[in-house]
């Protein structure tokens, strides 16, 4: 049986720069999101709204992560630093990620741009210290790359796939189910995914965005398996001392104490 955890991402579409409010992630919450991903930039520029967003997350008790809009034309380590400049040493409960979608260049550069993409993946994870989540689409997988081609250094991170079901499927699922929202697709070579980005039509007013709409994902695991993936430690109780054993009356023979010890056969009284 599977078992799914919600979630949410944004970028600085949730957040419009013309009002004076701010998204709330503690309505998210309340909707049953526990885990956001928030998109720290793309290409050159960080998103205006990621300190803020992320921040909202940390007050709202949100697992959080973040993704880069990966664009082919700067350079890997000119839009790592970026992204870990961004950053500023808080790279979250949940591993940062690239973004790897259109614009993307000629089939003919595919492996000079996948070259990139992992030259920017080892920039990043090297502060991190843990590997990258790979973000895409079944179209970059199946007609860009070819799922029989797809790099080694991909399937050892973990894959976060976006894929809305609005199609026939072309994937295999877990178990049949004829309601879309059920089914969860499996991308090989990968042996399962991480994060399954199910739709864009979220109520993006419900989950405290200012946009109408917003991405909503499953985590592939329970809330516990979430938090471990988190590499959250659940607090732990703190032990009470046992209760001071009460005093045991003294004992006096002939007008002295004695002690547990002692080999007198009397009688006692407290004192």
């Amino acid at each position: 049986m599977l078992e799914w955890t919600e979630g949410i991402d944004i970028s600085k579409w949730q957040d419009a720069p013309d009002t004076t409010k701010n998204i709330d992630l503690g309505k998210a919450y309340e909707q049953g999101a526990r885990f956001v991903m928030v998109r720290a930039g793309i290409g050159k520029k960080a998103d205006r709204n990621f300190e803020y967003a992320r921040q909202n997350a940390k007050d709202n008790n949100m697992l959080w992560g973040s993704y880069w809009y990966f664009n082919f034309e700067f350079t890997p380590a000119y839009q790592a630093n970026k992204y870990i400049e961004t950053m500023r040493g808080d790279y979250g409960n949940l591993p940062m990620a690239i973004d790897i979608e259109k614009p993307l260049p000629p089939k003919s550069q595919k492996d000079w741009f996948l070259d990139q993409c992992k030259s920017f993946v080892d920039f990043i994870e090297e502060p991190m210290e843990r590997t990258a989540l790979i973000y895409s689409n079944p179209s970059f997988f199946r007609y860009y790359v070819g799922y029989s081609n797809v790099p080694f250094w991909m399937t050892q991170r973990d894959l976060w796939i976006a894929h809305y079901l609005s199609k026939p499927p072309f994937y295999i699922v877990h178990e049949p189910n004829p309601d879309p929202s059920k089914r969860s697709p499996n991308y090989k070579p990968w042996p399962a995914y991480k994060i399954w980005q199910y739709s864009d039509r979220g109520d993006g007013i419900a989950h405290g965005m200012e946009s109408k709409q917003v991405d909503r994902n499953y985590f592939n695991g329970s809330l516990e398996e979430l938090k471990k993936y988190a590499n959250v430690q659940e607090p732990q109780p703190i032990p009470v001392p046992p209760d001071d054993p009460p005093d045991k009356p003294a004992m006096i023979y002939q007008g002295q104490m004695l002690s547990e010890d002692s080999h007198y056969s009397v009688w006692w009284e407290p004192l």
